[in-house]
């Protein structure tokens, strides 16, 4: 099971900071594609602290500012993740 999520796709909501961040981090050092949203503003350090935890890891990280509670974010994401499959 240790390359379960190689070649797999993982959207995390809330994934700037804290247990999402942590969460994301997990899941790109696996191997995943993972696509990170959260209200932070793009210019906030967690996203850079959140990026730079990854750096070496087998997986890849996508980064959205966006609100998950407007269903145009959650169009932008579909559209994002068709575009890389």
């Amino acid at each position: 099971m240790d390359d379960y999520w190689n070649g797999k796709a993982a959207v995390v909501t809330g994934g700037a900071r804290g247990q999402g961040a942590c969460i994301a981090t997990m899941l790109v050092q696996a191997g995943a594609q993972v696509y990170v949203m959260d209200r932070l503003p793009e210019g906030d350090g967690a996203w850079q602290k959140l990026s730079a935890s990854v750096a070496n890891a087998s997986g890849e990280l996508t980064c959205m500012q966006l609100d998950v509670a407007l269903p145009e974010s959650w169009q932008l994401v579909a559209r994002k993740i068709k575009a890389s499959s």
